[in-house]
């Protein structure tokens, strides 16, 4: 009741090794930081195919010197 309502604008799914506790833990909490960005938000959902939307994931930082690879 008088609860504001957000659309849902990502879902995303992730795929570790089940041996890479430490990567998926790196992976899970720059996911978390990505949603604090608004701008690349925006610029992810603006991504016009499956190609610019794994760039602009790629340069995700996941730990210290480090990108995600995609």
């Amino acid at each position: 009741m008088g609860r504001k309502t957000v659309p849902v604008r990502f879902v995303i799914l992730t795929a570790v090794p089940a041996t890479d506790a430490t990567g998926y833990l790196s992976l899970l909490s720059a996911m978390a930081r990505l949603g604090r960005e608004p701008q690349m938000l925006d610029r992810l959902n603006e991504a016009g195919d499956a190609e610019e939307l794994l760039h602009l994931l790629g340069s995700v930082k996941l730990r210290a010197g480090s990108t995600a690879r995609a």
